[in-house]
């Protein structure tokens, strides 16, 4: 579950979990709070909250929706 989340892979995933005691506990934690664990810097705590907020932020950049990809022309 938590590998979903940006730029979380297994070791990292552990690493939270070990830390905040469950998957609950890490995606309502805040930023300054994510950081606290080992490997986890600013930049990955603030696309963890995004991506935990819905605005869709990834490692890899937004995602594109069929909306964005059309060109105006039905």
């Amino acid at each position: 579950m938590l590998t979903a989340l940006p730029q979380i892979g297994p070791h990292r995933a552990r690493l939270l979990l070990n830390h905040f005691g469950s998957i609950v506990a890490v995606v309502q934690a805040a930023s300054e709070e994510l950081m606290e664990v080992r490997g986890i810097g600013e930049q990955i705590a603030r696309e963890i909250r995004a991506f935990v907020a819905g605005d869709g932020v990834s490692s890899s950049g937004p995602e594109t929706t069929p909306q964005m990809q059309n060109d105006g022309h039905e």
